[in-house]
């Protein structure tokens, strides 16, 4: 009966992915009180995922596995500050 039980919880709270992506998305939805607000953040998070994601494909091969994690975390971030430095230049109303 236990694994019955573990199965059931991983399914639907641990692995749930429309959970897990539900949950990766309330600081975006949290900072926005308008429609427009929650657009313009909603645009700059896809920015930085897309740009994120073709970088980190690029550059993958040549990053040694022993620093890849701490390689991906700085790129994160450093596309994350370039976006906010942008819409704090651009579109300082967001």
């Amino acid at each position: 009966m236990k694994p019955c039980l573990e199965r059931i919880y991983n399914g639907v709270l641990k692995e749930n992915p429309a959970l897990v992506l539900m949950l990766g998305m309330c600081p975006t939805l949290a900072v926005t009180t308008s429609a427009q607000n929650g657009f313009g953040m909603g645009v700059s998070t896809m920015v930085v995922l897309v740009a994120s994601n073709l970088i980190i494909s690029l550059l993958r091969k040549l990053i040694p596995d022993e620093v890849r994690l701490p390689a991906f975390i700085v790129i994160v971030a450093s596309l994350v500050t370039v976006v906010e430095l942008l819409m704090e230049a651009d579109v300082h109303s967001l």
